[in-house]
C-alpha cells in the first residue's frame, strides 16, 4: 500500500499491538500456571485416588451440564468487549441478563438432573449434577467488570482471579478426597471455586453494574451474541462428541481413561486457546477499521501462537509415555497413547482460535461457525465406525485428522480479509511445524535406543531432546527468513527482562 501514514495514528496503534502482545504474555503465563497448579495437579492426584469409574462419573456430570450451558450462552462477554457503547444502562442490562441466565440455568439443571444423567448414560450422575447446578448461579451473579479488564487489556487482575480460583479448587478437592475418595471431592471443589470467583470478581473489578434492564440494549447485545451461540453449539458438538461416543459405545471405565487423557493432552493447549480468544479478540476489535495495522497485529500474534502451540504439543507427545508409566496407576493403561493423539487435536484448535478471533472481531462470526460445522460433519461421518473398529484410539485419531484437514481451509479467507498473500500464513505455520516434527522424531529415536531407562529419567531426557531439536530448527528458519519472532518475543518480555533481550543487547 502507498501513501503517507499519520504519525499520530501509528503511535497509538503500535501501542495497542504492544499491549496485545504484552497482555497475551501475562494472560498465557497466568493460565499455564493456574492450569498446571489447579487442573493438572488436581486431576492427576484425584485420578489416582478415585480411579477411572469415579473420575468418569464427574466427567459425565460435567458433560451433561455443558450440554445445557451451551444452549443458554448469550455471547455477552464478546458483545461487551466488541461494543463501543459502555453506558450504565448497557452494563446494567448485560449484568441482569447474565444473572437471570445463571439462575435459570441452575434451576433447569436441578430439575432436569435425572434426564441429563440418563442422556450421558450415567444415571448415578443425577445427584452430582443437581448439586453442581449451584455453579452457574454463583458465576451468574459475578461482576460484569471482569469483562472490562479484558476490554482494556488489563490482564494482571484477571490472572489473579483465575489463579486464585484454581488454587481454591485444588486445595478443597484434594483435602476432601483424602477424607472421602469419591466424585464429591470434585463437586465440592468446583462449588468452592465458583464461590471464590463470585466474591473476588467484585474485589478486583473497577467497573460494576446495578440491576437494570433496557429492551433495546438487550436486543443489541443478544443479536451480536446469536452467532456466538451458533458457534458454541457447533463447537460443543464437535469437542464433546467424542465423549458421547466413548460413553455410549465403550463404557464408563473407558470413559474415565478418556476423560483423563483428554484433559492432560488438551489442557496446556486450551490455555493457549483461551488466551488467544481473549487477547486477540479484544485487540482485533479495536483495530478492525485499519486493515494495515490489523494485518500487522494478526501476523505477529499468529506467529507467536503457532510457535507456542507446536512447542507445547510436541512436549506433550514426547512426555506422554513416560508420564503414564511414572504418574498413573495401572487402571489407566493406554492413556499415554491417547494423550499423544489428542495433543494433535488440541494443536488444531489452538491454531484455529486466532482465525476465529479475527472473524469475530471484524464482524463476521458466521465464518467461524462454518468451519466448525465442516469439522463436525466430517467427524460425525467417521467417528462411530472408528470407535467400533479401534475403540477410544479410533475416536482420538478421528478428531486429530478432522482438525488438521480443516485448518488450512481458514487461511485463504483470512488472507482475503487482511489483503495479503497466503504465503504469509503458511510460512508462519511451516516453520514451527517442521521444528515440532524434528523434536518429536528426536524424542522417539531417543526412546527407541534407550528402552531400559527408568521412566523418571525418560521424563527428563525425551522432552529435553525434543526442545533442543525444536530450537535448532526454528533458529535456522529465523536466520534464513524474514520471520520476526525474536523481535515480537522481545516486545512481550516482562519489563525487568527487556534489558536482556537480543535487540537491547545488540545495541549496547
Amino acid at each position: 500500500m502507498t501513501g503517507s501514514v499519520d504519525p499520530q495514528h501509528v503511535k497509538p496503534v503500535e501501542a495497542m499491538g504492544a499491549r496485545m502482545r504484552g497482555g497475551a504474555a501475562t494472560l498465557l503465563a497466568g493460565k499455564l500456571f493456574s492450569g498446571a497448579l489447579g487442573t493438572l495437579v488436581r486431576i492427576i492426584v484425584l485420578a489416582n485416588l478415585l480411579g477411572p469409574t469415579e473420575l468418569g462419573l464427574y466427567g459425565a456430570a460435567m458433560l451433561a451440564i455443558g450440554f445445557l450451558e451451551v444452549f443458554t450462552q448469550s455471547g455477552l462477554r464478546q458483545a461487551i468487549i466488541q461494543t463501543e457503547d459502555t453506558s450504565p444502562i448497557t452494563l446494567s442490562t448485560a449484568w441482569t441478563i447474565q444473572a437471570v441466565r445463571g439462575m435459570l440455568l441452575g434451576l433447569i439443571l436441578w430439575a432436569a438432573s435425572p434426564a441429563l444423567a440418563a442422556m450421558v448414560n450415567r444415571p448415578d450422575a443425577s445427584l452430582p449434577i443437581a448439586v453442581l447446578a449451584l455453579a452457574p448461579m454463583l458465576m451468574g451473579f459475578s461482576s460484569i467488570g471482569v469483562n472490562f479488564l479484558e476490554r482494556k487489556l488489563q490482564y494482571g487482575r484477571y490472572v489473579l482471579l483465575t489463579t486464585g480460583m484454581s488454587i481454591v479448587e485444588l486445595v478443597v478437592a484434594i483435602t476432601y478426597a483424602m477424607y472421602s475418595p469419591t466424585v464429591w471431592a470434585l463437586v465440592i471443589g468446583r462449588i468452592a471455586a465458583c464461590t471464590f470467583y463470585l466474591i473476588f470478581s467484585f474485589v478486583i473489578s473497577q467497573t460494576h453494574a446495578r440491576p437494570g434492564f433496557s429492551f433495546s440494549k438487550a436486543k443489541e447485545l443478544l443479536s451480536y451474541g446469536m452467532w456466538i451461540l451458533v458457534s458454541g453449539l457447533i463447537a460443543y458438538a464437535l469437542i464433546k462428541g467424542g465423549d458421547y461416543v466413548v460413553l455410549h459405545y465403550l463404557g464408563p471405565e473407558d470413559y474415565g481413561i478418556w476423560y483423563l487423557a483428554y484433559a492432560l493432552a488438551t489442557l496446556p493447549i486450551m490455555q493457549v486457546v483461551h488466551t488467544v480468544g481473549v487477547v486477540t479478540f479484544s485487540g482485533f476489535s479495536r483495530l478492525k477499521t485499519d486493515v494495515t495495522r490489523l494485518r500487522t497485529a494478526f501476523l505477529k500474534s499468529f506467529l507467536v501462537i503457532a510457535t507456542i502451540s507446536f512447542f507445547i504439543s510436541m512436549l506433550i507427545i514426547a512426555i506422554a509415555q513416560p508420564f503414564e508409566e511414572l504418574c498413573l496407576s495401572d487402571d489407566y493403561a493406554g492413556a499415554g497413547d491417547l494423550i499423544e493423539i489428542l495433543a494433535i487435536w488440541g494443536l488444531s484448535r489452538a491454531l484455529g482460535a486466532a482465525n476465529t478471533s479475527l472473524f469475530q472481531a471484524v464482524g463476521r462470526p458466521a465464518l467461524a461457525s462454518v468451519f466448525q460445522f465442516v469439522m463436525l460433519v466430517l467427524a460425525a461421518i467417521t467417528v462411530i465406525p472408528a470407535a467400533t473398529a479401534f475403540g477410544a484410539i479410533g475416536v482420538a485419531w478421528t478428531l486429530a485428522f478432522v482438525g488438521l484437514a480443516v485448518q488450512p481451509m481458514r487461511y485463504p479467507l483470512t488472507c482475503r480479509d487482511l489483503k495479503m498473500p497466503s504465503s504469509n500464513i503458511y510460512l508462519r505455520v511451516g516453520a514451527p511445524l517442521t521444528a515440532a516434527i524434528a523434536g518429536v522424531s528426536a524424542a522417539k529415536i531417543l526412546t527407541f535406543f534407550t528402552p531400559n531407562l527408568h521412566p523418571a529419567i525418560h521424563i527428563i531426557l525425551t522432552p529435553s531432546a525434543a526442545a533442543i531439536s525444536f530450537l535448532v530448527v526454528m533458529s535456522l528458519w529465523l536466520r534464513h527468513t524474514g520471520l520476526e519472532l525474536a523481535t515480537v518475543l522481545s516486545e512481550i518480555l516482562p519489563r525487568p527482562l527487556k534489558r536482556w533481550s537480543p535487540r537491547r543487547a545488540g545495541s549496547s
